[in-house]
């Protein structure tokens, strides 16, 4: 294992390589210490040995080989010396030009998989580099363990009280587990402080319990040199402010947030604000190790920042105040949301599409789904509720009105085809609701594309499927019912996932506070039921196996209607494993339940099992 430190010009020399050295011997006493040459045009690294001529080398390179030779426990070998060492008490450094002029990418190219910490220095927090941000190119592309630190009043060689701030985060615990290794390679000791908000008389010993875990998660039983303390405050960064000032530590350990140690979006965050609060101690901000999962995140983002043009700010926040405004259960909400029910209920029985597909341009649904899909990717729990909120009151909606369309019909609702291939979801029906958030979101956020939107709301189809749902109820259909519902859902949940890939893609990827847990709970719940879609969409739709009518049946149905109604048409299904015979009559007088019971017993030899028959009334009235 390595640790490899890159030093600054700007800040105090022999600061930073007592810092290192002293990192070094706390993990595995092998020390890289990149020195920053751009040349252009050039790329590659250079060792430099003991007897390098320093008219060779920059003036920084000179200045830390003197600094290191005046060392005590420390050694300048080059890489051979280094890789080829097993067991050595001396700290073994290798200083080393990188020689890329994009100081970033020289860094990186000095990684290996053995690299287990790589300690960037800061005066303040910004790290500057050639042509730009450091942090930013580093912060996802760094997969070994990150520290951050900023010097302090005190010498490195000098450091024996170590505080680190614990939390039930997962970089806390990588600060805790480097805090213990510097302060017992030196015999200090490290204290770990919880911070418990003031819930009632039994909150110190809650906190208690809490940071007794979490040392032993991350130290184990090793904790000579651990002091714990739970100090019960409201604000973190006060109350560990106060603790320093009232004792003196060397050195303060953070774990970085979850944007990240060198992510611009942690700016604000509580180690960043830590950070600038203390003036004293030196002050560092630790990131664990990235998993590979991490990795390949990372490694996507940057290539979408190439590929897909990215949203700016003033972007973003008009994209965020354009879906919040419209996910926003109103009048306006209301209204559209009744007239698309109906709308989309009265295509349905006519077997109208071109009814249907007015109903849902007219359908304000698709507004409040991007919404949900906005605040995963940001992990917003606001937005969140506010955005499910007006979609599962206007699902009841839609469901309440569609069922009353159906009992005001005379006759009650007629099944028809338009309301049979809204009845279950299937692989094309959950391709074409993914494709539809995709191009929903990425519609909504670009401004000059908003006229594609009425395609995507055909395309989604959300108010037909819940209209099929009521109506299906009112006719007693509840197998159709049951099947149009979970189309509905499916339909949402991927439509949601869709817009979440989407605006992600395009560069909204802020976690805010309490956004991890939204954004695991909102992937969790988009998996299932994704899962849950595959499997279903290969269940057979009993109600839609069709069968031919015989035409001897034919015949003898409309020789049982006559004088009084003419057939104009019939069709079978196979709703619940029986056999249902449909049978649409033209007539001017409500049919009754003896001729469906007569008819049922006519087409029995017909087919294998029960028979059921349900007559439709089409009304029919003549001049003569």
């Amino acid at each position: 294992m390595f640790v490899a430190a890159l030093l600054d010009s700007h800040l105090d020399l022999s600061a930073q390589i007592g810092w290192a050295v002293r990192l070094a011997s706390s993990r595995d006493r092998r020390l890289i210490l990149l020195v920053s040459v751009p040349r252009r045009g050039e790329t590659g690294a250079t060792d430099v040995g003991p007897d390098t001529d320093p008219e060779e080398l920059p003036k920084l390179a000179v200045d830390a080989r003197s600094a290191l030779v005046a060392l005590p426990g420390v050694r300048l070998a080059t890489t051979e010396e280094v890789g080829a060492a097993e067991d050595f008490d001396e700290v073994l450094v290798t200083l080393r030009l990188v020689h890329d002029a994009n100081v970033g990418r020289g860094l990186l190219s000095q990684l290996s998989d053995k690299t287990e910490l790589l300690v960037l220095f800061c005066e303040q927090l910004e790290i500057s580099g050639n042509g730009g941000d450091l942090r930013r190119f580093l912060g996802g592309r760094v997969t070994c363990e990150l520290m951050v630190l900023r010097l302090g009043q005190v010498a490195p060689e000098e450091c024996r009280k170590v505080l680190v701030p614990a939390a039930r985060r997962l970089h806390a615990g990588a600060a805790l587990d480097l805090g213990h290794d510097v302060a017992t390679a030196q015999d200090g000791t490290v204290t770990a402080v919880y911070v418990e908000p003031e819930v009632g008389p039994d909150a110190e010993a809650v906190g208690r319990r809490i940071i007794d875990r979490l040392v032993a998660h991350s130290i184990g039983k090793d904790r000579d040199h651990v002091e714990t303390r739970v100090v019960v405050a409201n604000d973190v960064l006060a109350a560990v402010t106060e603790l320093c000032k009232q004792e003196k530590f060397d050195l303060v350990l953070l774990g970085a947030s979850e944007g990240g140690a060198l992510s611009p979006r942690a700016r604000g965050s509580l180690p960043q604000r830590i950070m600038r609060a203390q003036d004293g101690p030196a002050v560092a901000i630790v990131r664990r190790g990235l998993p590979l999962a991490n990795r390949l995140r990372a490694m996507m983002e940057r290539w979408l920042t190439h590929l897909v043009p990215q949203l700016d700010r003033n972007n973003r926040i008009k994209l965020v105040e354009r879906v919040q405004s419209n996910s926003q259960w109103d009048f306006d909400f209301i209204t559209l949301m009744s007239l698309s029910a109906v709308i989309a209920g009265l295509g349905l029985l006519s077997n109208s599409a071109a009814v249907v597909i007015g109903a849902m341009l007219v359908a304000p649904l698709m507004t409040p789904l991007l919404g949900v899909g906005l605040a995963l990717v940001q992990g917003n729990p606001v937005l969140v509720r506010l955005s499910v909120r007006s979609i599962m009151f206007g699902f009841l909606m839609a469901l309440l009105l569609s069922t009353l369309l159906g009992f005001l019909q005379p006759g009650g609702a007629t099944i028809t085809q338009e309301m049979l291939g809204r009845g279950w979801p299937g692989m094309r029906e959950l391709f074409v609701a993914f494709a539809s958030g995709l191009a929903a979101a990425y519609a909504t956020s670009r401004p000059g594309m908003v006229e594609a939107l009425p395609g995507v709301a055909i395309a989604a189809a959300l108010v037909p499927p819940i209209a099929t749902c009521g109506l299906a109820l009112s006719a007693g259909r509840f197998d159709l019912a049951a099947g149009a519902c979970l189309l509905v859902v499916m339909n949402m949940v991927v439509i949601v996932f869709g817009a979440t890939i989407s605006l992600w893609s395009v560069g909204i990827r802020n976690v805010k506070q309490g956004g991890p847990w939204t954004s695991r709970t909102g992937a969790t719940l988009i998996g299932l039921v994704i899962v849950l879609g595959v499997v279903l969409s290969f269940s057979p739709r009993q109600y839609l196996q069709k069968q031919v009518v015989p035409a001897a049946l034919t015949r003898l149905v409309s020789e049982r209607v006559a004088p009084g109604y003419r057939v104009t048409g019939m069709r079978v299904t196979r709703p619940q494993g029986t056999t249902e015979l449909e049978v649409e009559l033209g007539g001017s007088q409500p049919p009754g339940r003896r001729l469906a019971e007569e008819l049922a017993a006519a087409a029995e030899p017909y087919f294998e099992g029960d028979v059921r028959v349900r007559l439709a009334l089409r009304w029919e009235i003549s001049s003569r």
